[in-house]
């Protein structure tokens, strides 16, 4: 008999998917954590957010290699001050709010 989820009886394989976030969401939660500009570990990053310490781990490498948040004596903040504004809608994804656009 195969691993089901009881409640929906759905096969095992579907709750994992059903589990992942919204395309986004890790580096939005990221990003929101680091927003008031103080550095934080990887670790830190992982229990504030509830997130996976490898995922955020990862998360954070390829931020650093883009440049939207830098590299700190501990851990990792925020690359400029000026960013940290503009984090509240970081990692939204939608339609475009420009009426000349839609």
């Amino acid at each position: 008999m195969p691993d089901t989820d009881r409640p929906s009886g759905r096969p095992a394989a579907h709750r994992t998917a059903e589990l992942r976030t919204a395309p986004g969401a890790t580096k939005a939660a990221i990003l929101a954590a680091l927003k008031d500009g103080s550095a934080m570990t990887a670790g830190e990053i992982a229990t504030a957010t509830g997130l996976h310490r490898a995922t955020v781990s990862t998360t954070l490498s390829r931020l650093a290699t883009s440049g939207e948040i830098a590299k700190a004596a501990r851990g990792y903040q925020i690359a400029h001050e000026s960013d940290a504004a503009a984090v509240d809608g970081a990692g939204e994804t939608g339609t475009p709010t420009d009426p000349d656009v839609v």
